[in-house]
């Protein structure tokens, strides 16, 4: 098994165990209560963002999650979704627990160089409520997942640059991580210049 710490939404409750819809891998995990130290040894909420490391379960020799923790960010839970469309200052995040898209400005995606990301991208966010509307939005916007190989850097319509097909590799959405492997070159009201709906 092993292979890292992968990350992925609660699923389903079934009591005695569950299931965790994977962010990067076809099936999803498996798991019990007792993988669940960090949620008080019960199952998370359902919809709720987690780490685990996969591990052969003793008795089945099946693959199962284990220690299983939430995802958080500043002390607040993040969300995940794919960035789905932008209208020059502003744009949507199709949210992977369904919904609403994701309202997102811009100055929320200095991880990305105060540029919206391409449509597509898959990215973690925290949600807040918006200082004028009261309305949600997204915040501390950053990849899901780090970049390892990335195509030359190319202009924002508005100044700054932004990198274009990025290869990732799972990992968690922690900004300790995904800070530094992103060009940090914000340029005040950055916003990108050619988006796509998502396919």
């Amino acid at each position: 098994m092993g292979g890292g710490e992968r990350t992925g939404i609660m699923d389903r409750d079934k009591g005695s165990f569950g299931f965790i819809r994977q962010d990067q891998w076809e099936d999803d995990m498996f798991v019990m209560p007792a993988a669940c130290t960090a949620f008080g040894g019960v199952l998370p909420p359902l919809k709720s963002r987690v780490k685990y490391f996969v591990v052969a379960d003793p008795k089945t020799g099946r693959p199962r999650a284990d220690d299983v923790k939430p995802i958080v960010a500043n002390g607040v839970p993040l969300h995940t979704g794919t960035m789905n469309r932008g209208r020059g200052r502003f744009g949507f995040i199709r949210q992977d627990i369904g919904g609403e898209d994701m309202f997102v400005m811009p100055a929320s995606c200095s991880a990305f160089g105060g540029c919206l990301p391409p449509a597509g991208t898959r990215v973690a966010f925290r949600v807040v409520p918006d200082e004028k509307t009261g309305l949600p939005r997204a915040e501390d916007v950053q990849p899901a997942e780090v970049p390892t190989v990335t195509s030359p850097l190319v202009p924002c319509a508005g100044g700054g640059l932004a990198a274009h097909s990025v290869h990732t590799a799972a990992l968690p959405a922690l900004p300790a991580l995904v800070a530094p492997a992103m060009p940090r070159l914000a340029a005040e009201n950055c916003h990108y210049g050619i988006f796509e709906r998502d396919r």
